[in-house]
C-alpha cells in the first residue's frame, strides 16, 4: 500500500509540474 501511495504521489507531483 505504502508503495501505492508513493506511486500516486510522484504521478500527481510530476501532472502538477507539466501543469505548472
Amino acid at each position: 500500500m505504502l508503495r501505492d501511495l508513493i506511486a500516486l504521489l510522484r504521478r500527481s507531483s510530476s501532472y502538477q509540474i507539466l501543469l505548472c
